[in-house]
């Protein structure tokens, strides 16, 4: 173990990320006991969760492939990047650029239906029949997990790899965790996060205004 975490250090801050917003749901459940600035403290730490998992992709594409630190941060690790790059084969070029493109795009998007302001607050949209909301109930989770595939699938690297496996499931369990507490914190929420998929988006019959 310790081994591994010596090769992929990058785990240590993914980890606390994942601890960090935990806590930010359990925080948010007890605003109404303490006040706005537990509310406030559950932002902070979903936002400080949320740097930590970007951190540690950036970590991790520093470790494989990239000279974005200069080799500075994989020198905290044992692993070693390969001497040898092979070039990126055309149909994985293409595949890795529309599914990073994608998944920016539909975060992008589900960020700006949601509001700039509500970036790291977990509540459901005030427009829940607009697009992309009334597809899918968590556009910019889906979106970042799409982002985060296309990325390793174009860098090709094992560190960025064993990053992409650790996040899913810890993602996952998030967004499970936070739609939860948001229908206990917002009953009239619960029938849109019944109804509403998180990954496939739903036909629609009539169009939305």
């Amino acid at each position: 173990m310790e081994r591994f975490l010596a090769d992929f250090p990058f785990l240590i801050s993914l980890l606390a990320g994942a601890l960090a917003c935990c806590s930010a749901v359990a925080l948010r459940r007890v605003t109404a006991a303490f006040g706005g600035w537990a509310n406030l403290l559950a932002g902070l730490l979903r936002a400080a969760g949320l740097a930590a998992f970007a951190f540690s992709f950036l970590w991790a594409w520093d470790l494989g492939a990239s000279q974005l630190f200069s080799g500075v941060v994989s020198s905290y690790g044992s692993y070693r990047r390969p001497i040898v790059e092979h070039p990126t084969n055309l149909v994985v070029l293409v595949l890795g650029v529309a599914v990073l493109v994608a998944g920016l795009g539909l975060a992008g998007w589900g960020l700006r239906a949601k509001g700039w302001g509500a970036a790291f607050l977990v509540a459901p949209p005030r427009r829940e029949a607009n697009l992309p909301y009334a597809r899918l109930k968590r556009p910019i989770g889906l979106g970042l997990m799409l982002a985060a595939l296309g990325w390793t699938v174009l860098v090709q690297s094992l560190p960025l790899l064993v990053c992409l496996i650790t996040w899913l499931p810890l993602m996952l369990v998030l967004l499970e965790l936070e739609e939860w507490e948001m229908g206990e914190r917002f009953p009239a929420a619960r029938d849109y996060l019944r109804r509403t998929p998180r990954y496939l988006p739903r036909r629609r019959s009539t169009p939305v205004r």
